[in-house]
């Protein structure tokens, strides 16, 4: 992680190449720091279990953060968050205008076991920007996409967010969002999932949601 952080301190462009990298603190994004991975099953960000810092769900600590201010580009990059990390986040995005994500899954382990950890993708604090095909499959994770708190106009085109254990996406108090063909998907034992919370959003439009269980269900809800 040390390395990942110099790295980011002195060179605008940053380009990962195929492996694991563990990752110990959370990696600040530059004003404009364009951070490329090979693909995000090959490039990979891994949170191992228990990371100090990244443990108390009362302060949300992210793998990533893009700052107030700045305008980066991340694609190619995956996230995955081992168990017993409760207050670790994916990426927490809060960056302007003319930021750009695309290409990037973050993901727990694949169980409902164990520590509940908070979100995949936060984008919060007047954050925006435009996002391309993320997919956030994380069964210990609370939410799959969280945005809270900006009207800056934001686009979101194809995001598969699924089998998290209370909600797939949070939104509050947003505004003049546009989602393209965003999903959420459930499989059996997950009838108590919802797909999406609002509260006090406005001017929101959604083309194409999909939202679905891809085997049959246990139970009623």
């Amino acid at each position: 992680c040390s390395s990942d952080l110099t790295a980011i301190a002195e060179h605008r462009a940053i380009y990962l190449p195929q492996g694991s990298y563990r990752i110990s603190d959370t990696l600040t994004l530059g004003r404009d720091t364009v951070l490329v991975g090979l693909q995000p099953a090959e490039t990979r960000l891994i949170l191992l279990p228990s990371t100090p810092g990244f443990t108390d769900p009362s302060k949300p600590k992210p793998v990533i953060l893009a700052p107030n201010g700045s305008a980066p580009v991340v694609s190619g990059i995956g996230v995955l968050l081992e168990n017993d990390n409760p207050g670790a986040v994916g990426v927490k995005w809060m960056a302007g205008t003319g930021s750009f994500m695309d290409d990037v899954t973050i993901n727990t382990s694949r169980t409902k076991t164990g520590t509940e950890q908070l979100y995949g993708l936060w984008i919060a604090e007047g954050g925006t920007g435009t996002f391309k095909g993320i997919w956030t499959p994380s069964e210990s994770a609370t939410a799959g996409l969280v945005i809270t708190d900006t009207s800056t106009p934001g686009t979101m085109y194809q995001m598969s967010v699924e089998h998290h254990r209370k909600v797939e996406i949070i939104l509050r108090n947003v505004a003049n969002w546009t989602f393209y063909s965003i999903q959420t998907e459930e499989v059996g034992g997950d009838e108590a999932t919802a797909s999406m919370e609002m509260e006090g959003c406005r001017h929101l439009k959604f083309v194409n949601y999909f939202m679905y269980h891809n085997s049959g269900t246990n139970t009623p809800f």
